[in-house]
């Protein structure tokens, strides 16, 4: 009962500040005014709390959302990414190596936590990593939540952009009944697979391949897509919950020096990949923004930008750091057990893996 109230409350307090900020005439409304509305309330001690199980429901449909704009037109998107492919690669891993130097070198958090904590776009792969190398967690979800709670609040704000193709308006009662059966379907599937990313993941790619194809009208009602917006909001705040009140200061701090080092290798590598492919400055940074899958590609839906694009960078970038994250993590843990640790965390870091290791 206590988390169903919570739940409840967290949702009003999300549409809420979607409305507030809907009203203001902000661009992304509905997403940064959930998350700086919720962000509020834990701040002031108010108990949130959010179900996997609607996470994914507002993943499904904003999936099918934003695969109802991708056109026929991919194909010219599609021959770009070889290029942004290798700026991709440039921004993920120099985003990740500032992150990590500023982290570790800076804040003193050891290896394994600094590198979890810097590591962009791949929330479950690395939390997953995290809990298995014994990584300090409250400050590698207060890190990446950190980051990617100002991509959202500030990022629309700085780009500002214009409002999306309208999704229902021209649309009949089939196009709408053939959204919702993406959405359910896919969202199902993600339930039972457990994955976020798959929620959001296939229905845009289902929805894009009917949309693309000129088959099949895909829309969905836009005080639905309000509704998923922020939820989507409120995934980003509630994540905030893990900081312990006596260390906050400490941690929000080093994480915003972090993002500040990784969100400047971004932009720097998407200035001249902007030139290069002749797209939208702040296309290609959403498509290297050091951000979450889900949050990156709904922003490139609001402020206007090709999803197309986005997606399949953001997409990739999934793919590499399902491949290099647990490389990266035995590199380091086994890098302590042959060097003298630099500081008390990886001391502790490595006491704790040679624990483990005991156990085993």
């Amino acid at each position: 009962m206590h988390k169903a109230l919570a739940t409840v409350a967290t949702l009003i307090l999300g549409i809420c500040g979607g409305l507030a900020f809907d009203a203001l005439g902000a661009p992304a409304a509905y997403l940064i005014g959930s998350a700086c509305a919720i962000t509020l309330g834990v701040v002031v001690g108010m108990p949130v709390h959010l179900p996997n199980s609607l996470r994914l429901v507002a993943f499904a449909v904003i999936g099918t959302m934003l695969g109802s704009q991708i056109t026929p037109g991919v194909v010219d998107t599609i021959l770009l990414l070889p290029l942004a492919v290798v700026g991709l690669a440039l921004a993920t891993y120099g985003a990740t190596a500032a992150s990590y130097l500023v982290l570790h070198r800076g804040a003193g958090w050891d290896r394994v936590t600094a590198l979890c904590g810097s590591i962009p776009g791949a929330f479950s792969i690395v939390i997953a990593a995290a809990e298995d190398k014994g990584a300090a967690m409250e400050r590698v979800l207060t890190a990446q939540a950190l980051r990617l709670f100002i991509l959202v609040s500030l990022v629309p704000l700085v780009l500002g952009g214009g409002a999306p193709t309208p999704t229902v308006a021209q649309h009949g009662v089939g196009a709408i009944a053939a959204s919702f059966a993406i959405a359910v379907a896919c969202g199902a599937l993600a339930y039972a697979l457990k994955a976020a990313t798959t929620a959001l993941l296939l229905p845009l790619a289902v929805a894009g391949t009917l949309s693309a194809s000129g088959l099949v009208s895909v829309a969905l009602p836009q005080v639905v897509a309000d509704g998923a917006f922020a939820v989507l909001g409120a995934s980003v705040a509630v994540r905030f919950t893990a900081i312990k009140r006596d260390e906050a200061v400490a941690i929000l701090g080093a994480s915003f020096a972090a993002f500040v080092a990784a969100g400047t290798v971004a932009v720097a590598v998407a200035v001249p990949f902007a030139w290069l492919t002749a797209e939208p400055l702040g296309e290609i940074f959403l498509a290297y923004a050091p951000g979450g899958v889900d949050a990156m590609i709904a922003l490139s839906f609001l402020l206007g930008y090709d999803v197309a694009l986005v997606s399949m960078l953001h997409a990739t970038r999934l793919v590499m750091l399902a491949v290099s994250v647990p490389l990266l993590l035995s590199f380091q843990v086994k890098r302590l057990a042959r060097v003298a640790p630099h500081n008390a965390a990886d001391a502790a870091l490595l006491t704790h893996d040679e624990g483990e290791r005991d156990g085993r």
